[in-house]
Parts: C-alpha cells; structure tokens; sequence
C-alpha cells in the first residue's frame, strides 16, 4: 500500500499558518531564547553546527540590528518595549566584549 503524495503551494501553506501574525511569531521566537538561556547557561551561538541553536543566535543578531535600526518589527513600540525589558532581564547575556 502506498501513501499519497502531499504537495502544497505557497497558497496552501499560508492558508494553513494564516493564523500566525508576526507578532505571535516573534513572541514564541523570544520565549524560545529564554527557554535556551535558562537552559543552557549561554547565549545561542549563530555558528553553531546546532540548528535551533544556529537559528535562535541569528534571530537575536537581526533583532539587536532592526532594535538599533528601528526597523521591521521593532518599529513597533510594543515590541520594542518587550524587547527592552527582556534584554534587561537577561542583561549577563547582551554584554558588549568591553563589559565582560
């Protein structure tokens, strides 16, 4: 017995996540980061052979660049104040080299 073959457009797959906005993404990607640093003891590497870890590195490196910037997501000050607050609680993990 075989199984079908399941294909899906882009329409499909937006259909299917159409429910997400950027913000509920966005959250869920920062609740992610705190799960890792609570876990870990460290800030996620974006040169990890670590998937996750690779990509949650990487989305903290383009929010630190839109946050300085004011651009994408983090135009928003709802976001930017979430932002600032996290960035706060977890302050050991955004020192600069001259901090540490």
């Amino acid at each position: 017995m075989s199984l079908p073959k399941v294909c899906f457009s882009s329409d499909d797959f937006f259909a299917i996540y159409h429910d997400f906005d950027e913000e509920e993404l966005w959250k869920n990607n920062l609740e992610k980061v705190e799960l890792f640093f609570k876990n870990n003891k460290i800030r996620p590497n974006s040169s990890s052979k670590n998937k996750e870890e690779k990509y949650l590195g990487n989305w903290i490196l383009t929010q630190n660049k839109n946050y300085k910037n004011k651009t994408q997501i983090m135009n928003d000050f709802h976001i930017r104040k979430i932002w600032e607050d996290f960035i706060k609680e977890y302050k050991e993990y955004f020192l600069t080299f001259e901090e540490k």
